[in-house]
């Protein structure tokens, strides 16, 4: 108990002085950069309600700094008891028996020291097996009342043991709008006044810089910090998709064949079985997992039939499935096309070429789905 009791202790430095926080090194990062963004649920958090939530999104995306953003508001803007405040990365617990010992050691730490709420923030809850278990028993108990506990993970596969349990919030990278709206928010904010010829050319400049940075944060500050992007920001990401693939039993050379199929038919209504014969897989049931799969790890996502004409959508039609971030294509292209060698040229090559027009509709898809709004494609009867 000792021992666990000292890991919590080194996960929350803000417990010896409130002012650990501003040594953070998370926030230390986010304050060098010359671009920051700050998540809506700093502001719109409901600090005094009871409850569970998750908040879900790809990595580097940028959760673990969101929740440090959250205690930092918490401990010197709310002036929140610095012991009411709880922390833990949840990468190196192993099942739920250890996750239930963590949060019942410090809920007996910390219940005795103060009336106020609790917040407690799990980073990387998807490590841990059979999470949702612990959390429960913990609700049902009502060891969790007067607080307020909020997780962290990279994939939404572990959702099916969770769904109508905790609500889940989703941490996209950033859309067009927003990645403008970062770089140069004079464009947005003073758009009556500027006019579309001033506008234009910058807009399209800002455009072939997103499809090459995507919407993740880090990313955008190290291309406009360098005028590139390094070998091994596509290689993280790469990492981590080829983790979470073996991590649940699937085979990676599978998965990329089956990505690599759908970078091939990008923008084209196509079949489970088509990619299951052209993946070298034995069924569409099988290409199916996968494509779940991929969803669940936010990569891709796909958009169902829609017969315009009828008002109503087809689910027996072949769908159009689109990549949910510009970095992620990126990467994933430079890895099956075997370019690893220079991602960001081959990436630079390919967002100018003739797939450009084709990347652009996957950018108007992937706002679509991130934004929850209806997504389908369809033909008119002209064509």
């Amino acid at each position: 108990m000792n021992d666990i009791f000292e890991r919590i202790r080194s996960n929350n430095p803000w417990w010896k002085s409130v002012s650990a926080i501003g040594d953070d090194p998370l926030l230390l990062e986010l304050a060098g950069k010359r671009y920051q963004y700050f998540h809506p649920l700093i502001s719109t958090l409901p600090l005094n309600k009871d409850g569970v939530m998750t908040i879900r999104g790809p990595r580097r995306v940028g959760k673990s700094t969101l929740l440090r953003l959250i205690i930092k508001k918490l401990l010197q803007k709310e002036k929140t008891p610095k012991e009411a405040v709880f922390s833990f990365a949840c990468d190196r617990i192993t099942d739920y028996n250890e996750l239930f010992a963590v949060i019942k050691t410090y809920l007996d730490f910390a219940r005795p020291r103060t009336n106020s709420r609790l917040f407690i923030f799990l980073d990387e809850i998807s490590f841990v097996k059979n999470w949702q278990l612990a959390i429960k028993e913990m609700v049902d108990a009502g060891l969790l009342k007067n607080s307020l506990m909020i997780l962290s993970g990279s994939s939404i596969l572990d959702l099916r043991y969770a769904e109508g349990i905790f609500p889940n919030i989703f941490y996209y990278p950033l859309s067009f709008g927003e990645f403008v709206n970062i770089i140069d928010p004079s464009l947005i904010s003073n758009s009556e006044v500027l006019s579309l010829t001033y506008r234009l050319p910058k807009l399209s400049k800002l455009f072939d810089d997103y499809l090459l940075t995507g919407g993740f944060m880090k990313i955008i500050n190290e291309y406009f910090a360098t005028g590139r992007i390094t070998n091994g920001s596509y290689e993280t990401l790469l990492t981590a998709f080829e983790n979470d693939i073996n991590k649940i039993g699937r085979n990676g050379t599978t998965a990329y064949q089956i990505v690599s199929n759908l970078i091939r038919t990008m923008t084209t209504p196509v079949s489970q079985n088509e990619l299951a014969k052209s993946s070298g897989l034995v069924s569409h049931e099988a290409v199916g997992e996968y494509l779940d799969i991929f969803e669940k790890m936010f990569t891709t996502t796909s958009f169902p039939a829609y017969l315009v004409e009828q008002r109503r959508k087809d689910l027996l039609k072949n769908k159009k499935y689109y990549f949910v971030d510009p970095f992620i294509f990126n990467a994933l292209f430079a890895k099956v096309k075997d370019k690893m060698d220079d991602p960001f040229g081959f990436s630079r090559d390919v967002t100018g070429g003739e797939k450009r027009p084709l990347i652009a509709e996957n950018v108007v898809a992937a706002h679509l789905f991130r934004n929850n709004l209806l997504h389908y494609w369809g033909k008119t009867a002209n064509g």
